[in-house]
């Protein structure tokens, strides 16, 4: 995975700096649906001169928007955010790379995928699916032909047909996780019997042998937890957590045994090293017996353990073994393993990076995973950017929340971390300009206010606008065109202007353009003609909804 993967995150993340709350995940609309052209239509379009903002000639303030966008896309049923690129993944030889794009609900807060297979023939959507709540890796190759898409969807290049592999008898997957030479495919999961078990499988890619490793009922005191997990060592071992009398205990199961055996009692969720040196685990009895439990870390040759203390959440190992992240409701934090410092111990160092949120936990967690899989970039410029595109220091945004927070309630919202609250983001402050980002706490960030710094040192909202992003190469060599065509300079430093993509149908881009800190001003429709990119038409608009 290149740098340039992250083209979309950084940019977004570069906007939204300071944050209060934690995004949830939407159902995608494809490009060009008419709910979109329904919603763009409700927009008020301005004709007549040239309403670009210059340098010396600021614009004119504006009073806040008469309709509410938030009420207006939930009496549509359908978010007017634009999709969020999750990712580019591309194959072990580089010959095609797997794009997901998502859009979370704004009912549930689901996050509902698609995958878009980018190669020489361009680009093509080969597969939707519901990635529900805590999704894992979802895309995973097995080698340059084949790839598999949410757990169990396996897609092959060579005759562009896939098909879901997942066993007959399985109903709901919580995971699934290839072995090392990717040959075989550990699936945790619950049946579709009646009752209802739970079970883990092992599918042959080559053959399709499949393996019933465990099937159990569930335990009402801990299997009602959000997921069950399986993880591989480099040896062929699999690691899986699974009812034993009663409480989770983790297995370890090889190819030839008749049953796996019990690893560790009383302990969860098992997070093994790339290098298959360390386990890091949940040691407790489970989520329903209302305990503490704690993470270890737990050194597989020796046994010796190392207790991280009263913390849980999502693991992610750097593929060095030096690091291991955890992803925490309004916490990251980030552990190294103290041996390779010379100490022959699993002493691990902790850092912690507490803030009130993460900015949109989902994106958080995709954009920091895949950081931490780029094995060109070290843990340590891990962390740092992680801490850049995360945390805003800049003490100044904290009166710009204020100021925001008042207009928001002002409106009959909430602002805060609860169930329909709306959470906001706060972005650079250039001069006496600043946007704030804002959105359901289960849906993404779909409208934004624009703020002025006045002569009495008070921030005041001076527009409510739709907020627009762009997020895909076709859209950047539009952008690209639209600058040269039109002498814009684009970017996020003051005196630049910034560019959004409103609609995508059928290969034809409008695109929308405002200075920083300003309403959108202008908006234009590309298309490609002969290979090159060509204004079709262009007008002055009124982005106040």
């Amino acid at each position: 995975m290149r740098r340039k993967t992250f083209a979309f995150i950084a940019l977004m993340l570069a906007l939204l700096v300071t944050v209060t709350g934690c995004r949830g995940s939407s159902k995608p609309t494809l490009e060009g649906e008419s709910k979109k052209d329904a919603a763009i239509e409700k927009e008020a379009y301005r004709s007549g001169p040239s309403n670009q903002p210059e340098a010396n000639n600021p614009e004119p303030q504006r009073e806040p928007a008469a309709v509410d966008p938030y009420k207006q896309d939930l009496a549509e049923g359908v978010s007017s955010a634009p999709k969020v690129n999750m990712g580019a993944y591309p194959s072990p030889g580089r010959r095609a790379t797997i794009v997901l794009k998502a859009q979370h609900d704004i009912g549930d807060g689901t996050l509902n995928a698609d995958f878009y297979l980018v190669g020489s023939k361009g680009e093509n959507l080969i597969h939707q699916a519901n990635l529900g709540w805590d999704w894992n890796d979802p895309v995973a190759w097995v080698d340059d032909n084949r790839v598999l898409l949410h757990n169990t969807w396996l897609y092959n290049l060579s005759n562009r047909e896939g098909k879901d592999i997942r066993p007959a008898d399985a109903d709901y997957i919580w995971a699934a996780a290839l072995n090392n030479d990717r040959t075989l495919l550990a699936i945790t999961g619950k049946t579709s019997s009646s009752p209802m078990r739970i079970a883990v499988w092992i599918v042959n890619l080559a053959t399709g042998e499949l393996t019933n490793v465990v099937n159990y009922p569930p335990n009402p005191g801990w299997t009602e937890g959000p997921d069950f997990h399986v993880s591989w060592d480099p040896k062929g071992n699999l690691y899986f957590d699974a009812d034993h009398k009663g409480q989770p205990a983790i297995f370890r199961y090889s190819s030839g045994q008749k049953e796996p055996e019990v690893f560790l009692e009383k302990a969860w969720a098992p997070a093994i090293s790339p290098d298959g040196q360390y386990l890091a685990y949940l040691a407790g009895k489970g989520y329903y017996y209302h305990e503490s439990f704690h993470t270890k870390i737990r050194e597989l040759k020796s046994g010796t353990e190392m207790d991280i203390g009263n913390e849980g959440g999502r693991k992610y190992w750097s593929p060095d073994g030096r690091y291991l992240a955890l992803f925490q409701g309004n916490t990251v934090k980030y552990f190294q393993v103290a041996k390779y410092e010379g100490e022959n111990t699993t002493l691990v160092r902790q850092f912690a990076m507490e803030h009130p949120c993460l900015l949109r936990f989902m994106e958080f967690v995709d954009y920091s995973h895949m950081l931490i899989q780029e094995s060109n970039i070290t843990s340590e410029g891990l962390i740092e950017e992680a801490k850049y595109h995360v945390f805003g220091p800049d003490p100044a945004s904290g009166k710009v929340w204020e100021a925001a927070r008042e207009y928001m309630e002002a409106k009959g919202y909430t602002v805060g971390l609860r169930e329909k609250d709306m959470v906001l983001a706060v972005g650079r402050i250039f001069d006496n300009r600043v946007v704030v980002a804002y959105g359901p706490k289960d849906s993404e960030f779909y409208a934004e206010l624009l703020l002025e710094n006045e002569a009495d040192g008070n921030w005041r909202v001076v527009t409510d606008q739709h907020m627009y992003a762009y997020y895909d190469d076709s859209a950047e060599e539009a952008i690209k065109a639209l600058a040269s065509q039109e002498g814009y300079d684009f970017g996020w430093e003051p005196g630049k202007m910034r560019v959004g993509v409103k609609l995508q149908d059928n290969g034809r881009y409008t695109l929308v353009v405002g200075k920083y800190g300003w309403p959108w001003s202008r908006e234009y429709d590309l298309e490609k003609v002969d290979g090159n990119w060509e204004i079709i038409s262009r007008r002055d608009i009124d982005s106040n909804l």
